[in-house]
């Protein structure tokens, strides 16, 4: 449509080319399309910035290439949609060349110290280190002695509080966050009751969920409840919130949620009242991490203010309030029971709020898991977490193999119905 006899708008050419001349071109050329829909290392988008011997040029590389976490000031775009590079490509032949300068020096200045000597030696530092530090994953992992020391505290107790996480320490992840799914496992129940039926006892459950996943579960307990991680409330049978701003965001961070959501297959969006989570656990694993990463960048490109807090957890991205935390809820716990003892497990970042708040109370704090913590002590795993609390009441606690060697079949149905329901 648009050349002459004498000129072509696009000249295609599927060859090899001499390197001088390929050069050449990337010195000469105004914008670099790259369009790569899967590729591990594309030297193409680099050798362009390396050969602007006069920084000026626009780089458009397509989010799926190699080399975009190194280049962020490219211009990304989706290379399975036509309108991403067409709104690329214009913003390209548009951009002031001020601007095409200062791109185009930071991503020079990155790559002339990102090179493969550097990186090589950067992995063996990282991989010297991560062998010496395998040992100091699991550094406070409970010892028996440690075990058996917080068993007599908590038996010598007569106000004991005992504050529980729910995901991660009373049951294992699920690949759906679904009130079905997360359902509490019978082992889980029949530990919680065994705590809540000793007297002196206070349990606290304070979890991320909603809060009615906790009613569901939990409602026919005699427990305090915390959804949200400190949102709602319900300590006297009825559910209080903490008012706070978060609503005014919810349309904004939904919008960029969406986005990634579309084009990441697996992924989900969990909306609370007072936070938003996208859960990425069914999604291929290398693509998750790039993902969440991009994901991460957009919402404190966006929300990086004392408000909103964009935090990782266990395959999943959260963007909740900053005023809400388990740490608050602890010191709500500790002021309304006076205990003179006091046992937290937790196994997530929003926990460490917790393990902060009760340094000074002599607390036993635990971690559920490996890596660094403020909690005094770790525990593996979440069966090794039940089996932990089972100890603490070993009078009250009914396995059920005592229950089908001890009991008729009817009173079987009658002490498992117990244990589902609560009642």
């Amino acid at each position: 449509t648009f050349g002459t006899s004498t000129w072509a708008p696009i000249s295609y050419q599927f060859q090899n080319r001499p390197f001088a001349e390929v050069v050449a071109l990337y010195s000469r050329a105004d914008i670099a399309l790259v369009t790569p829909l899967r590729d591990g290392m594309n030297l193409v988008a680099k050798e362009y910035i390396a050969s602007k011997k006069q920084p000026s040029g626009v780089l458009i590389l397509s989010e799926l290439a190699g080399a975009i976490d190194e280049l962020p000031e490219a211009l990304s775009i989706n290379p399975n949609s036509s309108r991403s590079i067409l709104n690329a490509m214009l913003m390209a032949l548009k951009m002031p060349r001020e601007e095409q300068a200062e791109r185009c020096s930071a991503m020079q200045k990155r790559i002339k110290t990102a090179t493969v000597q550097n990186w090589g030696q950067e992995f063996m530092q990282e991989l010297r280190q991560t062998a010496g530090n395998e040992t100091m994953r699991f550094k406070k992992l409970m010892t028996p002695s440690e075990r058996r020391h917080i068993i007599t505290r908590y038996g010598a107790a007569e106000n004991r509080l005992v504050i529980l996480d729910y995901d991660g320490t009373l049951k294992n992840f699920v690949k759906l966050p679904t009130i079905r799914a997360g359902a509490p496992t019978l082992k889980a129940r029949g530990v919680l009751r065994s705590l809540i039926e000793q007297p002196g006892t206070r349990v606290a459950i304070i979890s991320g969920r909603p809060k009615r996943a906790l009613t569901q579960w939990f409602g026919n307990y005699d427990v305090d409840l915390v959804a949200e991680h400190g949102a709602w409330t319900r300590f006297d049978k009825k559910w209080h919130k903490v008012e706070n701003h978060f609503r005014k965001n919810r349309k904004r961070i939904r919008e960029i949620m969406d986005a990634y959501t579309e084009r990441t297959k697996g992924s989900m969006i969990e909306e609370k009242e007072y936070g938003i989570v996208w859960h990425y656990i069914n999604v291929e694993p290398d693509l998750a991490f790039k993902r969440v990463q991009e994901l991460r960048r957009d919402l404190l490109a966006e929300f990086d203010d004392d408000e909103l807090s964009v935090e990782r957890g266990q395959n999943i991205l959260e963007v909740k309030p900053r005023a809400i935390n388990k740490g608050n809820v602890v010191k709500e716990l500790i002021a309304r029971y006076s205990p003179d003892f006091v046992l937290c497990a937790g196994d997530d970042y929003t926990d460490e709020d917790m393990f902060a708040a009760l340094t000074e109370y002599d607390a036993a704090t635990i971690k559920i898991g490996s890596g660094k913590t403020k909690a005094r002590f770790q525990i593996a795993n979440v069966n090794d977490t039940l089996d932990f609390l089972s100890e603490l009441t070993p009078d009250m606690t009914l396995s059920l193999i005592d229950i089908t060697n001890k009991l008729k079949p009817q009173s079987v149905l009658r002490r498992l119905r117990r244990i589902l329901t609560g009642n």
